[in-house]
């Protein structure tokens, strides 16, 4: 369903792509020998809008895929080693591009469409990578 969101395990052996619209990602052998659907909301895959995955990237050591899910304004930790979904973080609203820093273990992901501070648009969300916790970065309202 409309692939969008596209990472490589650390050994090549799988492609893993996200589902824009729906509540799955796709496993797919890199030999294209083959997918598994995997559901990252406890429900069987549909391809009805409820999560739509943005973007995702995987951990340093492979065992993590963190995903961006804009339809519920959060990131979602999927451990690749046992196909299933290991902590769910809130964001700020409409998660998009995630990037992760091997100095800080933070993950920083861009929300496009908060607009909780007037005169702006947008916030950044930064994930801890150990613990999950998260924080909520907002710029100041431009002045005239």
């Amino acid at each position: 369903n409309y692939p969008h969101a596209l990472c490589l395990s650390n050994d090549e052996s799988k492609i893993y792509v996200g589902a824009q619209t729906g509540n799955f990602i796709n496993e797919i052998p890199s030999d294209f020998s083959g997918i598994n659907q995997i559901s990252l909301n406890g429900l069987p895959p549909d391809g009805a809008s409820s999560l739509d995955i943005h973007d995702m990237i995987l951990s340093p050591d492979g065992q993590e895929l963190a995903i961006t899910c804009q339809k519920t304004d959060e990131v979602r930790f999927f451990n690749t080693l046992t196909n299933s979904v290991t902590a769910v973080v809130n964001t700020a609203d409409f998660p998009q591009e995630i990037v992760y820093s091997p100095v800080s273990s933070q993950y920083y992901v861009t929300c496009m469409y908060d607009a909780s501070v007037p005169g702006t648009k947008g916030k950044i969300t930064r994930i801890n990578a150990l613990n999950k916790a998260a924080s909520v970065w907002r710029r100041a309202p431009r002045s005239h």
